[in-house]
């Protein structure tokens, strides 16, 4: 019975020591430094200048356009549901024009 405890503990250290492994491969630090080694040209503030840019630019334009998708289409209903201003519709090219000012001042 102990050395079944036993056994169990050290299979459940070894998984999170493989995780925190994992965890460490996938730390900014990491990803940074592969970056520098594969574009050695470019100067490191060059690579966080762009590299904030273009991190900020997926998240804010996918998350907005998932967001918008959403409420063109009124998909899932208990989203539309709870939707502030329920009165307020907005069209497709609302929805663009929208866009391209925000693209515009970007």
């Amino acid at each position: 019975s102990s050395m079944t405890r036993l056994s169990d503990t050290s299979a459940a250290m070894v998984a999170f020591k493989l995780s925190a492994l994992a965890a460490y491969f996938m730390t900014s630090r990491f990803v940074f430094s592969e970056v520098c080694r594969r574009y050695p040209e470019a100067s490191r503030q060059d690579l966080i200048m762009w590299g904030t840019f273009a991190v900020h630019s997926v998240v804010f334009w996918g998350l907005n356009t998932l967001l918008n998708i959403l409420n063109l289409t009124k998909w899932p209903r208990w989203l539309y549901d709870t939707k502030i201003q329920s009165d307020v519709e907005t069209s497709l090219r609302e929805h663009v024009t929208c866009a391209a000012v925000v693209l515009a001042n970007q």
